[in-house]
């Protein structure tokens, strides 16, 4: 469907969630050949910014959003996943930083991402779930 990483980053540009329990496979009908593209790193802001626009929406669990981004080295997205919590905290890219602090082989990138999980807590536009679930992760990592 969706065969570029162009029209992959411009039907996630548009994407609006819609809660009405599609929104999972639409995302996965866009992002289809992502592992295909040899542009895959050009399409993860525009995953994170779905994100952004969507924190409280259930994208998947993980999902496709959080496949695609995970299925590169964390070192080339984490420092899109900071700017994203930095911007909007949601559940998923918070869930995010949750994943990689629980993986051991991730440590270089432990003290920044730990740091951005305890500003989720003061952040302005982040809900008091992704408030609560940030310091949960936090209580956990400690």
């Amino acid at each position: 469907m969706f065969q570029s990483a162009n029209d992959m980053i411009a039907a996630l540009d548009v994407f609006v969630a819609k809660g009405d329990g599609r929104d999972e496979q639409s995302l996965g009908d866009i992002l289809e050949r992502f592992d295909e593209s040899p542009e895959r790193g050009r399409i993860v802001p525009a995953i994170f910014a779905v994100m952004e626009r969507h924190p409280e929406a259930d994208l998947g669990s993980p999902g496709p959003l959080v496949h695609c981004v995970e299925s590169l080295p964390v070192g080339d997205f984490v420092s899109f996943l900071r700017a994203s919590i930095q911007s909007q905290p949601g559940q998923l890219n918070v869930w995010m930083v949750n994943r990689i602090l629980n993986s051991p082989s991730h440590v270089e990138h432990r003290m920044a991402l730990l740091a951005a999980l305890r500003a989720v807590s003061h952040h302005p536009r982040a809900s008091t779930t992704v408030k609560a679930m940030a310091q949960r992760f936090l209580t956990k990592q400690a």
